[in-house]
C-alpha cells in the first residue's frame, strides 16, 4: 500500500555567517500539527491515495486471475481461443497501467491534488512566521524565507513523500511539484567539501550574490546553483584571493561560451539543468555581473596596492568586507599576505 506524507523541511541557510553552505534538516512535526492547512492536505492525500491504490489493485489482481486461468487450461484451448485470451489479459493489464497513470501519473489525478493543496499551505507557513524576526519573512516561492539580522535565513519549503518512494517531490505554486532532494544535495556537499578552502570559497561567492540582490539590480542564482557552479570550477590554491579568482574566470570563460550557459544538478534529479528556465535578460544580467567580478578579482589579484586590491574586491562584497587594515602603499603583488583582502578582514572567511 502506498502511503502519502505532505512534509515540512527547515533548510537553514547561512550566506554569511562562518559555517555557511550547511543545511539542517529539521523535525517540523510541530508545525505540521499547528498549520490545518497541512493536516487537511495530508489526510486528503492519504485518503486519495489509498482509494487510488485500491481501485489499481483491483484491474492487477483480475489480469493475474486471468493469466493463473489461461495457464492452467491452455492445454485445452485451440490456438484461436488461446488468441482471445491473450488479448484479453493484455487489454486488462494496460488497462490497469492506464489507470495507475491516470491517479499516480506526473499529471494525474493525484499530482493535481497536491498541486491544488500546497497555495494555502505555503500561504499559511507564511503567516506564521512573518512576524516572528525584525528582517520579516517573503514568499519565494518555492520557499517562504524567514531572515534574521545577523545575515542568516531559513528556508521553508514542503514536501510531499510517497511512502515506497525513493525521493520526495516539492512543492511549487507555478509549477508541478518539482522532483527534489534536499538531504542528497547535502550529502553530496559534504563529501566534495573535506578542502576547507572550497566552503570558504562557496561562502564568498555566496556573498557576492547576496550582496548584488540587495542592491535590488537584479536576481542572481540560488545558492546552490552556486555551490554547483564553485565546487566545478575549484582548483586549491595556498590564498583564498587566487583561488576565489580562478574560479570566477573559469566560471565566466564557461558560462559565456557559445552553448555553453548550463548547470547541471549532480543529485536527484542527476542531470536537471537549472539554468534551463532562466530568461534571456537574468541570464545576461547574472553574466554582466560575473564578468565584473572576474575582471575586479585579477585586478585585484594582481595590484601592488593592498587598498587598492581591498576596494576591488569591496567593491562586489559590500562594506562587510572591511578593508580598515589594507596598507595604501605599494609592494610586491605575488609577496603580499591575504591581510586586507580575504583572509583576515573578511567577516566571511
Amino acid at each position: 500500500m502506498r502511503k502519502s506524507v505532505l512534509f515540512i523541511t527547515l533548510l537553514f541557510a547561512i550566506s554569511m555567517a562562518a559555517n555557511a553552505q550547511k543545511f539542517a534538516l529539521i523535525d517540523t512535526e510541530y508545525i505540521m500539527k499547528n498549520i490545518p492547512a497541512a493536516q487537511s492536505a495530508n489526510e486528503q492525500m492519504q485518503e486519495a491515495t489509498k482509494k487510488y491504490q485500491a481501485e489499481v489493485e483491483v484491474l492487477a489482481k483480475e489480469a493475474q486471475k486471468m493469466f493463473q486461468d489461461y495457464q492452467a487450461k491452455s492445454s485445452t484451448l485451440s490456438a484461436a481461443q488461446k488468441t482471445k485470451k491473450e488479448d484479453e489479459i493484455v487489454a486488462k493489464e494496460k488497462a490497469a497501467a492506464e489507470l495507475k497513470r491516470t491517479y499516480f501519473g506526473p499529471e494525474g489525478e493525484l499530482a493535481k491534488m497536491r498541486n491544488k493543496l500546497i497555495t494555502p499551505i505555503q500561504d499559511e507557513i507564511y503567516e506564521a512566521v512573518k512576524d516572528h524576526t525584525t528582517q520579516g519573512a517573503k514568499d519565494n516561492n518555492p520557499c517562504v524565507t524567514v531572515y534574521f539580522a545577523d545575515n542568516h535565513h531559513i528556508d521553508l519549503p514542503a514536501y510531499f513523500m510517497v511512502d515506497g518512494d525513493e525521493h520526495p517531490k516539492m512543492a511549487h505554486k507555478k509549477n508541478p511539484w518539482m522532483d527534489s532532494d534536499p538531504r542528497e544535495t547535502t550529502n553530496w556537499f559534504n563529501g566534495k567539501s573535506e578542502h576547507p578552502q572550497l566552503r570558504r570559497i562557496v561562502r564568498y561567492v555566496k556573498a557576492w550574490a547576496d550582496y548584488v540582490n540587495n542592491q535590488g539590480k537584479g536576481k542572481m542564482p540560488t545558492g546552490c546553483i552556486l555551490t554547483i557552479l564553485v565546487e566545478k570550477n575549484f582548483t586549491s590554491n595556498d590564498r583564498d584571493d587566487i583561488a576565489l579568482r580562478n574560479v570566477l574566470v573559469k566560471m565566466n570563460n564557461s558560462l559565456s561560451a557559445k552553448d555553453g550557459f548550463h548547470c547541471y544538478r549532480p543529485t536527484f534529479p542527476v542531470g536537471e539543468d537549472l539554468f534551463e528556465h532562466y530568461k534571456t535578460s537574468r541570464k545576461d544580467f547574472f553574466l554582466k555581473e560575473l564578468n565584473s567580478f572576474a575582471s575586479d578579482a585579477d585586478k585585484a589579484v594582481n595590484s601592488s596596492n593592498q587598498k587598492d586590491g581591498c576596494l576591488k574586491w569591496q567593491n562586489h562584497l559590500g562594506e562587510r568586507f572591511s578593508c580598515s587594515t589594507a596598507k595604501d602603499e605599494d609592494e610586491d603583488a605575488q609577496k603580499k599576505n591575504l591581510s586586507g583582502t580575504l583572509k583576515t578582514n573578511s567577516r566571511f572567511a
